[in-house]
């Protein structure tokens, strides 16, 4: 994992970030084949465009349109929820749902409500899930630069940061609004599953536990160093503590936590 000078300790708190992260990264796995550089258009060796669509993506909306022609048009995965607690009920009804895909075409109805679920309702019920699941699982921190995963033992218990996965792929794939709120370590996170290239900084955290490990290991000397072989050994890390072998000591720790789950 690449390391900006202030790189988080992977305390308990950090690991649980990671975990949750693992959690959500359903919504790579449910959309397993955009892996496109998007944006850009490749050509073959001959200097002829490639005839693969994946490398043709010319728009955000070109992106969008295709995951949606990858939705399972022949099942249909049915929620039905009450508009009083949309989130709890949606998130249960939604685990409960066994039988088929959250890659097929949602159908959504609402207690006590008839008519059909011609699109407008799915919208509507993604739309509403995706503000609660911003508010409820994720925390913003100083700098309003994005979203971290909230620490919630209940909600990751509960599997809600997976099916926050499911719910996202979802709405990307079928019309619903784009999960914006995510900070960017967190979307390239989610997107390559790849812990190795993605750049942590101190202005990602937020938690003061953390903030606070973070100074004490950057100014550690050789004399206190020492001090924090306990917070190293717990999370993980398994070599020499010396001074310098600090960067070596936070990179490898929250490589081997962020593969815990």
């Amino acid at each position: 994992m690449k390391m900006k000078a202030q790189l988080p300790f992977a305390t308990r708190k950090a690991r649980q970030l990671s975990v949750l992260c693992a959690e959500m990264h359903f919504i790579l796995k449910s959309l397993s084949s955009m892996q496109p550089v998007c944006g850009l258009r490749t050509s073959d060796d001959d200097g002829h465009e490639s005839s693969d669509p994946i490398s043709t993506f010319q728009s955000s909306e070109d992106i969008l349109n295709w995951i949606g022609s990858q939705v399972d048009e022949t099942n249909t995965f049915s929620i039905c929820v009450s508009r009083t607690d949309l989130y709890n009920r949606g998130m249960q009804q939604w685990q409960r749902q066994k039988k088929t895909s959250p890659k097929c075409r949602l159908k959504v109805t609402f207690f006590a409500e008839a008519g059909i679920d011609t699109g407008a309702l799915t919208k509507e019920f993604l739309t509403e899930m995706l503000v609660e699941i911003e508010k409820r699982l994720f925390v913003e921190g100083p700098d309003k630069k994005g979203k971290n995963p909230v620490y919630c033992l209940n909600s990751l218990d509960c599997n809600y940061f997976r099916t926050a996965g499911e719910v996202m792929a979802a709405s990307l794939a079928q019309g619903g609004p784009c999960p914006n709120f995510l900070r960017e370590w967190c979307f390239s996170y989610l997107f390559s599953g790849d812990s190795d290239s993605i750049q942590v900084s101190a202005s990602d955290v937020t938690d003061l536990e953390l903030l606070q490990l973070i100074v004490k290991i950057n100014t550690a000397n050789d004399d206190n160093i020492s001090d924090l072989i306990g917070d190293v050994v717990t999370c993980g890390y398994t070599g020499i503590v010396f001074v310098d072998k600090r960067d070596s000591i936070i990179s490898k720790q929250f490589y081997h936590k962020s593969r815990i789950s």
